[in-house]
């Protein structure tokens, strides 16, 4: 059934992004020819590397209280040693809408071209986080690109749109 096996797949996210939190050491690095961030973190149980490549938007989003004070967004990259490749869209302070059971989508338009992308909700019901549910074709995408527009859907606010400058992923799948 694809609702269960979206729900194992967000279930299974959200355990590896609290691995991330967990590991005991951590080093990041910034790209000086791009915006994206890099971090390592180590995952002391696995004892394996968690590797995550993160990028703000170049825009914020003004929404309604109680999140006055401007939404900005972010692309989160993760490999993980167990749950493997991940992507995240984070939109912060905000309250994203996405059905917890079916998911969801969401307009991208990546260097001019529009398509939609599947979104599914972390387990845990975080209102300001939802996970691709195909991660790894969005990242050949990304590390392609040079321009990112996506348009995600808010409590009481409608539609708000974020602008990435993508050019210089650095990320190996493997």
């Amino acid at each position: 059934d694809a609702a269960l096996a979206a729900t194992a797949y967000a279930d299974a996210a959200v355990a590896a992004a609290s691995a991330v939190k967990a590991g005991q050491t951590s080093k990041s690095v910034e790209s000086p020819l791009s915006r994206w961030t890099y971090d390592t973190s180590r995952d002391e149980v696995r004892n394996a590397e968690i590797k995550t490549a993160n990028l703000l938007s170049d825009n914020q989003i003004q929404l309604s209280a109680p999140y006055d004070g401007g939404t900005k967004a972010q692309i989160l990259i993760r490999r993980h040693p167990e749950y493997g490749v991940d992507v995240m869209i984070k939109a912060s302070p905000s309250q994203i809408i996405c059905d917890s059971y079916d998911g969801c989508s969401i307009d991208i338009n990546i260097d001019g071209k529009t398509q939609k992308l599947r979104m599914l909700k972390p387990a845990d019901y975080d209102s300001e986080l939802l996970f691709v549910s195909n991660g790894p074709s969005l990242v050949r995408k990304l590390k392609v690109s040079k321009k990112v527009v996506l348009e995600l859907p808010f409590y009481s606010n409608g539609n708000g749109q974020f602008q990435f400058t993508t050019l210089g992923l650095e990320w190996d799948q493997k």
